[in-house]
């Protein structure tokens, strides 16, 4: 609840016509009593329950101050992390370095060559049996409330154990066509 200059000048739930009612909105009042010299500090309780996530008469964009500051603490620490690299690090310069491509290989030939098959084959299974973690994450978590969400908790488990055969048939299939074995070059895509 605010304090200060806003208690009982303002609230969010007294109606329009209420003797109460200004024409300010509660971000106004609460910066206007920031302003003002005779009036204490307005302070704003941050308890939150279950039942009220947002606190009573909290002005709205007081909602995103805890947002905003995890944005500036992860620029902070990102901004911090590249200085201290920047400042303790050696800065040297060699032909290697300034080459265009070093990953450990050579850069021979044209950089518009053909890539394997091979290549485009593994980042699309990893896309096919990375959504099975998308999928069985959540389900973990909420593996306990399951009888309130489908009525029985075995339901969701037999749910969860036909998917993971769904899964388990394309990586048997995947396997057999030889998709994972890269030792010899002619397999049957």
């Amino acid at each position: 609840m605010v304090l200060g200059a806003l208690e009982g000048v303002y609230s969010l739930h007294d109606p329009p016509d209420s003797a109460r009612h200004t024409r300010h909105s509660p971000a106004t009042l609460f910066a206007l009593s920031a302003l003002t010299l005779d009036a204490p500090a307005p302070t704003l309780n941050l308890s939150m329950t279950a039942q009220n996530p947002i606190p009573y008469n909290a002005p709205y964009l007081w909602q995103y101050i805890p947002l905003a500051l995890q944005v500036l603490v992860a620029l902070g620490a990102a901004c911090g992390m590249v200085a201290v690299s920047y400042f303790i690090g050696k800065h040297k310069r060699s032909r290697v370095k300034l080459e265009p491509y070093e990953c450990g290989m050579d850069p021979v030939g044209d950089a518009r060559g053909r890539y394997s098959v091979r290549f485009y084959m593994v980042a699309m299974l990893f896309i096919l049996f990375d959504v099975e973690a998308v999928f069985m994450l959540p389900w973990a978590v909420i593996y306990r409330q399951l009888p309130a969400i489908t009525g029985s908790r075995m339901f969701g488990f037999w749910e969860m154990l036909v998917y993971l055969g769904f899964v388990a048939v394309g990586l048997f299939y995947v396997w057999k066509k030889g998709i994972l074995n890269w030792s010899n070059d002619k397999a049957d895509l």
